[in-house]
């Protein structure tokens, strides 16, 4: 079985750490690393050896030709990532507090990311997926806005279990409300959501998480909602049980990725469930050792934010057993 990945890849460049100074100050000097939520959680599936191909749009430069090498490296699927010669890669400046938590500045007007449409994508791709996984940073721009939703039918129709991460970047929208109602439109399709705590109280209006988890699953048709809690752990929800699972605490260098590999990891589980349930978007998510595949996902999340970067922090299986 194959999980397809869909949306962008662009290059993070993370804090460096420097003594550099002009006239006395400070600079902040940064250092380029692969990344783009979707693509991340492709690397980690790869990693995991999960048949895994990424769908998505790079320039043709030298950060595209980075981006395609090192999804290659993790043994990814990249004959659906297209090399644009008009537009260029998407580039992304992380900043770190003194928490180490990140903000961005982000280079994407026109990026190449957003040029996709439906003809750059060969849909045999589909033919032996059981996942398609799509971020909500597909809704921000045209014309990949309207690919997102002619591949969200396209895999409806084919019965594919739909995962949707709701990344909220408010810099790259023009106002939170627009942001807002295309994410939760990104709703109408998912079968399995992850939400960070702050994005879920955002798409609610709700601060308690079970009174917020309740209503997405009134207002849409949801099999499972994951919301992540930082180094408290996960939240989970079916339409039977709930559930909180212990987060592992870290000695957070740089928290790039961390929700990407946390939510790769938990699919690579789900994937390789122990109850052996096939994935169809008919399956019962709550037969499903939900809290097992949480800990190791909370395992996994935990060791990536001990070193910097997305796709260089995934760690190993064994490091995580």
């Amino acid at each position: 079985m194959r999980v397809v990945s869909y949306g962008e890849a662009l290059i993070d460049f993370t804090p460096k750490s420097s003594d550099n100074k002009l006239n006395g100050m400070d600079i902040e000097t940064f250092e380029a690393n692969p990344g783009g939520a979707p693509a991340n959680l492709a690397a980690v599936l790869g990693k995991y050896n999960i048949k895994s191909s990424f769908i998505g749009k790079v320039g043709y430069d030298k950060f595209g030709d980075t981006l395609i090498n090192t999804l290659n490296s993790f043994n990814v699927d990249t004959s659906n990532v297209i090399k644009d010669k008009y537009y260029n890669t998407t580039l992304a400046f992380v900043h770190l507090n003194e928490q180490n938590d990140r903000s961005f500045s982000f280079f994407r007007n026109n990026g190449a990311d957003t040029r996709i449409t439906l003809e750059d994508v060969d849909l045999n791709v589909f033919n032996d997926a059981k996942i398609f996984h799509f971020g909500s940073l597909s809704f921000t721009d045209e014309p990949i806005r309207s690919t997102t939703i002619d591949l969200l039918d396209y895999v409806e129709n084919k019965n594919l279990l739909i995962s949707y991460d709701p990344n909220l970047r408010d810099k790259l929208w023009l106002r939170l409300d627009e942001a807002k109602w295309w994410i939760l439109k990104g709703m109408e399709y998912a079968d399995i959501v992850k939400v960070s705590e702050e994005e879920l109280e955002f798409l609610t209006n709700k601060a308690d998480i079970q009174i917020a988890a309740e209503e997405l699953f009134e207002q849409f048709e949801l099999k499972l909602l994951i919301v992540t809690l930082g180094e408290k752990g996960s939240f989970y929800k079916t339409n039977k049980k709930t559930g909180i699972v212990d987060g592992v605490k870290a000695t957070v260098v740089d928290t790039t990725g961390a929700g990407d590999i946390f939510y790769g990891s938990f699919l690579y589980k789900l994937i390789n469930n122990k109850e052996n349930i096939e994935l169809t978007k008919d399956m019962d998510f709550n037969s499903l050792a939900i809290d097992e595949m949480l800990s190791f996902a909370n395992t996994a999340g935990a060791l990536s934010v001990t070193k910097k970067g997305a796709m260089t922090s995934i760690p190993n299986i064994e490091d995580i057993k």
